[in-house]
């Protein structure tokens, strides 16, 4: 940057609302030595993440300040800046000295414009420049590093910036990176993807609890087939887990030989109609051993032998609600999943909201 040496004109005069500025200049000025004037911003939010920047990296966009009538440097726009650079004990920084009104509205003015009209990065831009950053060989401990990120966030955006579906996302919708990286996980599944995205844009609040439910499901339907591979690898003959009312698979513990013996895995695997039925059942995965098309192969059911006030299969009402009372369970349990996330990193926060504790005791002894 090259530095102007030139001595400051005195200023002409002003309107209420207009300056005129000459001789502006830039210079490198210790920040212990500014003089930092009133500021409409009344409290300074100096992060540790802002002053480890200014540590690493300097201030890069200069502050703007102007002289005033006892030759000191005094600070218009940069109040922030100033003040980390002193606190990380930044030799200089850059200062754009100009001429300026000291007049009251025309600082508020100045102040009010210059801090209004700054739009931050949105979480696409970042992602995007995190990618552009390993493409061009860094690793990502060195972008957390040099951008003043965490790691993990680095490593989550730069997952969502590979992909179409969670860029969209995070552009057009309220999602935070980890939200969209979560809409990675259905790519493959559209139905998912589908009412996902349709949450993201009309409820946001809620995607975390609908999110977690499909992640459940998801992971429900990979156990199960892990299980049936599993099976079928001893050589088993698998099946879907028969449904309430099913007259042609029965369970080892309902079925009785020609004799009147009790089937068990004892007596009976490996012959006719012998399968392992696997599927969730009440939200959880069950697995069971059965025969299928029992009464071919010369077997009895103790349950269709006893007198019993109904038969037959479950009316379309009785699947209904079996179907919601299923539902709601695995959304409970999904729910409590993101409840006890949500208080896990409310309680890693460094400095915790009055009656925190309490207040996450209470949520952790209400999802027991």
């Amino acid at each position: 940057m090259t530095i102007i040496d030139t001595t400051p004109t005195q200023a002409a005069d002003l309107t209420p609302v207009e300056e005129t500025v000459q001789g502006p200049e830039v210079r490198r000025i210790s920040p212990h030595t500014l003089v930092v004037e009133d500021n409409i911003r009344s409290q300074v939010d100096l992060d540790r993440a802002f002053v480890n920047s200014i540590k690493l990296h300097g201030v890069i966009v200069p502050i703007l300040a102007h002289p005033d009538q006892n030759g000191n440097i005094i600070v218009r726009d940069g109040q922030r800046r100033t003040l980390a650079a002193r606190e990380a004990d930044a030799e200089d920084v850059p200062v754009y000295v100009v001429d300026a009104s000291d007049e009251k509205r025309i600082r508020i003015i100045q102040q009010y414009i210059t801090n209004e009209h700054r739009t931050g990065l949105t979480d696409t831009d970042r992602a995007e420049a995190w990618r552009q950053l390993a493409l061009d060989g860094m690793s990502i401990t060195a972008i957390a590093k040099q951008t003043g990120t965490k790691r993990t966030t680095v490593k989550t955006g730069l997952a969502v910036a590979e992909s179409d579906i969670a860029k969209t996302a995070v552009a057009q919708h309220a999602l935070t990176l980890d939200q969209a990286l979560i809409l990675t996980e259905f790519e493959d599944d559209p139905d998912a993807l589908a009412e996902l995205t349709s949450i993201a844009a009309r409820d946001p609040e809620s995607f975390d609890h609908y999110a977690q439910r499909h992640l459940d499901d998801k992971a429900t339907k990979e156990e199960i087939a892990a299980l049936r591979a599993q099976y079928e690898a001893d050589g088993y003959t698998v099946v879907d887990y028969p449904a309430w009312g099913d007259e042609d698979v029965a369970f080892f513990h309902d079925l009785l030989t020609a004799d009147g013996e009790r089937i068990t895995e004892e007596n009976y695997a490996g012959k006719d109609g012998h399968a392992v039925a696997i599927g969730e059942r009440w939200g959880s995965i069950d697995i069971a051993h059965v025969v299928v098309n029992w009464r071919e192969h010369g077997l009895t059911s103790i349950r269709h032998s006893q007198p019993t006030t109904r038969s037959g299969a479950m009316t379309e009402e009785e699947k209904a609600e079996r179907r919601r009372v299923v539902a709601n369970n695995k959304a409970w349990v999904s729910a409590e999943k993101v409840r006890r996330a949500w208080v896990t990193k409310l309680l890693g926060r460094k400095r915790l909201p009055s009656q925190a504790l309490a207040f996450a005791a209470t949520v952790i002894a209400d999802s027991r």
